[in-house]
């Protein structure tokens, strides 16, 4: 397995093509891996550590693909819809499945609140970096120049933030924090809302996605005006 600079000319896949595509686009950091001698398949590692499984590949790819999740430096947490990739993953004693569930946006346009802030390199500060997960961005500086967020400020504090967790030209996938003490006031509904509007201005989809266990999530995104559109298995290194 080689790693590579670019893409070939293969289908993203059906769900959460907003991750993979990010990367290829050169938007958020990640890395591409290709099999020895074969073009027809590829892994697509997100910097959060979400994999994508391209094409078609072979035994021997899914097999330095293990390797690459039981041994790599990072997580490897790995999306697939594939039977042959789920049967061989499955197999495996090391690895253990979830189930991850995908929203699209079937409400209207949000109107604007102008008490949120957008997310800026004060606030980022302010916010001892925690209004951007470094499970999603490399730096602050990625996120500043190709990442977006809202946040709502109360009492002087970061109260609740929405920020795109991943972003490519056509989709953003909108992730959302509320800080202890400002929960249960509407405060995700709000500064997500304000996500949604950003992400249909820009021209992009506004997209949601959580694990199937994440109920909190998934009431959330529904009140926003999500609606299920598909899931995956997942696949990660068994945890002790």
């Amino acid at each position: 397995m080689r790693k590579a600079d670019l893409l070939p000319e293969l289908p993203m896949p059906s769900f959460c093509s907003v991750y993979p595509e990010s990367v290829a686009e050169g938007a958020m950091s990640g890395q591409i891996f290709l099999p020895d001698n074969d073009e027809r398949s590829a892994l697509v590692w997100h910097f959060c550590g979400f994999g994508f499984i391209l094409g078609e590949p072979d035994a021997e790819f899914l097999e330095e693909i293990l390797r690459l999740m039981l041994t790599g430096e990072r997580r490897l947490v790995l999306f697939s819809d594939s039977m042959a990739v789920e049967a061989f993953f499955r197999s495996q004693k090391e690895i253990q499945d979830g189930k991850r569930l995908f929203f699209r946006y079937e409400g209207g346009l949000p109107e604007a609140d102008p008490s949120l802030l957008p997310i800026n390199r004060e606030l980022l500060q302010t916010m001892d970096g925690k209004v951007v997960p470094r499970i999603f961005w490399e730096n602050p500086e990625e996120f500043l120049k190709n990442g977006m967020g809202f946040c709502e400020v109360r009492e002087g504090k970061p109260a609740a933030w929405a920020f795109s967790a991943a972003v490519s030209r056509k989709e953003l996938d909108i992730g959302v924090e509320t800080a202890p003490g400002f929960q249960r006031q509407g405060l995700a509904l709000k500064t997500a809302g304000a996500m949604i509007r950003l992400a249909m201005k820009t021209g992009r989809d506004p997209v949601w996605a959580c694990a199937e266990t994440n109920a909190g999530s998934r009431k959330t995104a529904e009140k926003l005006g999500f609606i299920q559109s598909g899931s995956c298995l997942t696949f990660q290194k068994r945890s002790n």
